[in-house]
This record gives C-alpha cells, structure tokens and sequence, in this order.
C-alpha cells in the first residue's frame, strides 16, 4: 500500500475515532440535560428546564462544568428556600457521580475505546499545560492520538497485523 492510500486510511479511521466520541459526548450530554431537568423539576426549581439545558451545555467543559453549571440552580433554589440549596447540591453531586463513574467511562470505552486513566491523566496535563481550553480539547486530542499511533507506530514501524484496519 503506498503511502498516500495509508495516510488517507489513518486520517479516515482518525475522524470516526472523532465522530464517535462527538456521539458520546452529545448523547451524555443529552442525559445529564434530562436528568437534571426531571430532578429539579421534582424539588420543585423554577425554571428547571433552562437550569436542564445549562447544565447539559455546561457538561462539555470536563470536571468544571458540571460545578459551574450548579451555580445558577443554587441561586435560583436559594431565592425559593435556603434549604433547596442544600437538595440542588445533593442532586446535581449525584448525577456528577453518575456521570464520572458510570456513563462516560462507559460511553467513552464502548465508543472511543479509550481508557479511563488515560483519559482523567491527559484531560489534567492539557488542563495545566493549556488550561479551560486544553481541558476541553484533551480527550479529542488523546483519541486521535491513540488512533495514529496505533496505526503508524504499532502496525506500520512494529508490525502488529492487529492495528492494520482500526
């Protein structure tokens, strides 16, 4: 196979590799939009479904945004009730913990076919080296990664037949 034909095929396996995690972002972000609604909604939050969508948006900054997005539903539920403040904080920790431990790893491995510690250390490198955006930017860029070395390093250079048609 010429070089041009293989590059073309990395670069094409590379942007399903995206497309897929694009997928699983969105598809977690859809859930955490409608689990967050229905659940403030039940407390009984003004506005749950704009609180919903602010959280579902806020979902794709990794590890902040689900802390930012807990911000406008605390000052909401603080203006009904000092006490809902403590219930939105129950709920929205919840579904983070969900989210962390459950639904992305699960997406992502089945999706992406990343690794879970792989992607929590890159995701903390990126976020130092280059900050809110190296955070955002961090599982993208490791996926491609994992698919160009796996290509061109482990097949072409190493010879594993296995890695020939990721």
């Amino acid at each position: 196979m010429d070089k041009r034909t293989r590059a073309n095929k990395i670069l094409h396996a590379t942007g399903n590799t995206l497309a897929s995690w694009l997928i699983a972002k969105i598809t977690a972000m859809v859930v955490i939009g409608i689990v967050t609604t229905v659940g403030l909604w039940l407390i009984g939050i003004d506005l749950a479904l704009v609180l919903g969508i602010i959280a579902a948006t806020l979902y794709f900054i990794p590890n902040f945004g689900p802390l930012i997005s807990l911000l406008p539903a605390a000052l909401i539920a603080l203006i009904n009730d000092p006490q809902t403040v403590l219930y939105v904080a129950i709920l929205y920790l919840s579904i983070q913990t969900i989210e962390s431990y459950g639904l992305t790893p699960l997406l992502q491995k089945r999706m992406v076919n990343m690794p879970p510690a792989l992607l929590i250390s890159m995701q903390m490198l990126f976020g130092v080296v280059a900050g809110v955006l190296g955070g955002i930017l961090a599982t993208p860029l490791t996926a491609t990664g994992m698919v160009m070395i796996r290509m061109w390093y482990v097949h072409d250079v190493l010879g594993d037949s296995q890695a020939a048609d990721d």
